[in-house]
């Protein structure tokens, strides 16, 4: 049983953004290579578990400093971008609070590649994972970038586009995989600590799947979820100035094996992303 509780936290951290202006904004990524955009990042997860008829909670909450290089602005326009992970601190609330700091670098770095409309194209991590660097949920929680997704056209405030993308995570019992279906909306220009920023919201929509072993037993998750994103994005880089994400998944669990159950997991998270530098 203690086996299955681990294995099932372990999988819920994996699991772990005015007046309208009527002028028209020409999506464009303004960057060079060397520039650095270094993000404080927030997040909170608090989860809840049904096992043999009892019910039990979870909750985690870290913070970490996510730097990202811009490394390569090919001909073509696509750019090429470094992320880590930095100085974290995780506090995990299960029998009691316990607080861990780390300093200095956290998990492996991850290259992007994004094309000219912040598509991504690739995303490869360039060290092998360490158990004495890597920090677990955490290291994906920086699976994306600091560019927004936006159309093949120019768009003007009120206007709407669809995005639909497939990811997987690594997580204990082998991949897990997400179809995300999103719809972006531009709004109003807004001056924010005196900065000019556009308004981006967001509503995804989340299907989530997975099979693999571990210890003999056999699992099987599938689930869905819904994430909405409150997004500000500087129009003269293209970059995001900040993004408060709030995620809510319901997943199945089925185990077979040694045991056999099936384990209903509800998750909350909670993201905030903000540009310090």
């Amino acid at each position: 049983m203690n086996a299955i509780k681990k294995t099932t936290l372990s999988l819920a951290l994996v699991l772990v953004s005015c007046i309208v202006y009527s002028q028209e904004y020409k999506p464009s990524f303004k960057v060079s290579k060397g520039q650095e955009y270094n993000y404080l990042m927030d997040m909170t997860m608090d989860m809840t578990q049904s096992m043999g008829g009892q019910e039990m909670k979870y909750g985690m909450s870290s913070k970490a400093t996510v730097k990202n290089t811009i490394s390569e602005v090919m001909p073509d326009g696509k750019i090429e971008i470094i992320t880590s992970n930095w100085d974290a601190s995780v506090t995990s609330k299960i029998m009691k609070d316990t607080t861990m700091t780390y300093k200095g670098k956290v998990g492996p770095s991850t290259k992007f590649i994004l094309d000219k409309f912040g598509n991504i194209l690739s995303r490869t991590k360039l060290e092998a994972d360490s158990s004495e660097n890597k920090i677990p949920g955490l290291d994906n929680m920086s699976n994306s970038t600091i560019f927004c997704e936006f159309p093949e056209k120019p768009i003007s405030p009120g206007d709407k586009w669809i995005k639909e993308h497939t990811d997987s995570v690594p997580s204990p019992v082998g991949k897990l995989e997400f179809k995300i279906k999103s719809e972006y909306t531009l709004g109003s220009k807004e001056t924010i600590e005196g900065k000019s920023l556009y308004k981006l919201l967001c509503t995804s929509n989340i299907q989530i799947s997975g099979k693999g072993n571990m210890q003999g037993m056999d699992i099987a998750m599938d689930g869905t979820g819904i994430k909405t994103d409150d997004i500000y994005f500087d129009p003269s880089t293209g970059t995001i100035f900040s993004d408060k994400a709030n995620m809510e998944l319901d997943i199945n669990v089925a185990i077979t094996g040694q045991q056999n159950m099936t384990i209903p997991m509800n998750q909350k998270v909670a993201i905030n992303f903000k540009l310090i530098k």
